[in-house]
């Protein structure tokens, strides 16, 4: 179970998707060239069908302890 935290509006550190996963995408992606928007979306796909199952989940928990740091 979830509970939603207050946060300031914007505050980069704390945002979820920035936080570890697009991070790790970006290094992924980094120096690739795609020849077409399809081949870049198989590239995308095949980088989270390989993430482990625990990902999402250990990254929340990552998430949730920088924010108590933070706040």
């Amino acid at each position: 179970m979830y509970e939603l935290l207050e946060h300031p509006l914007y505050l980069p550190g704390l945002a979820p998707c920035d936080y570890y996963l697009f991070r790790d995408l970006k290094q992924f992606l980094r120096g690739k060239r795609f020849s077409s928007k399809e081949e870049a979306f198989i590239a995308v796909d095949g980088y989270f069908a390989e993430l482990p199952k625990n990902r999402c989940r250990d990254g929340i928990k990552l998430l949730e302890d920088h924010w108590n740091k933070c706040i």
